[in-house]
């Protein structure tokens, strides 16, 4: 009798040859036509091609751990930080296949003609020994071939390997810890901006559910408002310095800053707030008419907001704050 082990490898080994054959029939088709002349079934064929690469990679493990075959150690991937091979796990593993096919057939993420050379030599030996590889366990005898199963694996996992630890430093977005830091706390900023948003009634859940576009444009404009509001210190020292949208605007920034830290009346921030969560246009203030100046100091900090955040063009006029700031030097 069979032993379970033996069984579930089996099973592994089976359900792999049927998805290579999925593989190669997908190959074949995107093969037998133009992707220009058909541009939307190339992208839909691409699409179920590397869907079921990543399929194919899950079923390496399966066939490994059902053996007992060890994989190779990723020692490069210890040195980058934790949430940066979280991305990586997330986005870039399983359509790593896919890149290195592409790579070899020309492809290249860099302008730099030796990294080229490097990426398609990895590339064309990384498809090479997939080819090896899928030989060796679509073979109706390969749960009785152990040894020659654990040697090709060892040969396909060094070079992925060598591919991997080439291609990722040229793809992956080369970030400090500090950025990394200052992404997540962004991320930490905008969640809790948008609790308050549902407990002060300006956004309903059924919009977040339904991703309303409304609910995009406001949540990034109440999340800054507020960041500088009531968290200057944290924002500007740990955010500001290292999230790159906001560095191109830090003048704004700093004037909002200064508009805030001049509030008198704590119902001015909430009007501002509800005027930043109507994403339609309102009135403008009609010509020669002067603006009260509750009004018109909300107006212009809604100007500059929207401005830091939305990139438009902010209001001319300055209030007495921002000017007694600026000439003092900052607020």
């Amino acid at each position: 009798a069979m032993s379970g082990a033996s069984s579930a490898l089996c099973a592994a080994l089976e359900l792999l040859r049927s998805q290579w054959k999925a593989n190669q029939k997908i190959v074949r088709t995107l093969g037998s036509f133009r992707g220009e002349d058909d541009p939307e079934r190339c992208a839909r064929l691409i699409i179920q091609l590397r869907e079921n690469q990543g399929e194919i990679l899950a079923s390496f493990t399966a066939v490994k751990q059902n053996a007992g075959i060890p994989s190779e150690r990723k020692d490069y991937l210890e040195k980058l930080p934790i949430a940066m091979r979280t991305e990586l796990e997330e986005t870039y593993f399983s359509p790593l296949w896919f890149c290195a096919e592409c790579v070899s057939a020309g492809a290249s993420p860099t302008a730099d003609p030796d990294t080229t050379r490097t990426l398609q030599s990895c590339a064309a030996r990384l498809c090479d020994e997939l080819t090896v590889l899928m030989e060796v366990l679509c073979g109706r005898r390969a749960h009785t071939q152990l040894a020659l199963m654990t040697s090709t694996f060892a040969r396909f996992d060094r070079v992925w390997n060598q591919f991997e630890s080439h291609y990722l430093p040229e793809v992956v977005p080369k970030r400090s810890e500090e950025e990394i830091e200052a992404s997540q706390l962004m991320t930490v900023l905008l969640s809790e901006s948008l609790d308050s948003l549902v407990a002060h009634n300006r956004v309903s859940q059924a919009k977040i559910e339904d991703c309303d576009a409304g609910v995009m444009i406001l949540l990034p404009r109440a999340t800054v408002a507020e960041a500088i509001h009531c968290k200057w210190e944290l924002f500007s020292q740990l955010v500001l310095p290292h999230f790159r949208p906001l560095q191109l605007h830090s003048s704004l920034v700093e004037k909002i800053h200064a508009e805030c830290a001049a509030l008198t009346d704590p119902g001015q921030f909430e009007q501002l707030l509800h005027r930043l969560c109507d994403v339609t246009d309102g009135p403008a203030p009609a010509e020669g008419t002067a603006e009260p100046d509750r009004v018109r100091t909300t107006s212009m900090l809604e100007s500059l907001v929207l401005a830091a955040v939305d990139g438009s063009a902010p209001r001319e006029d300055t209030s007495p704050a921002v000017e007694a700031a600026a000439a003092g030097g900052g607020g």
